[in-house]
């Protein structure tokens, strides 16, 4: 939710808002204990590979 937030008050339009949350989600549930540190580039990075940009 926080990357969400934090994308759309950036100025992201809400799809690309959601494209952060999800990677963002996706570093969280794949550290043990749930709470990585939540690198600007490695999402970055997520996003444009998955999105395929």
């Amino acid at each position: 939710m926080a990357a969400l937030a934090v994308a759309l008050l950036r100025g992201e339009d809400p799809r690309t808002a959601a494209w952060w949350a999800a990677a963002a989600a996706a570093q969280v549930v794949g550290t043990a204990g749930g709470r990585p540190h939540l690198d600007p580039d490695r999402l970055r990075e997520t996003v444009r590979r998955h999105r395929g940009a």
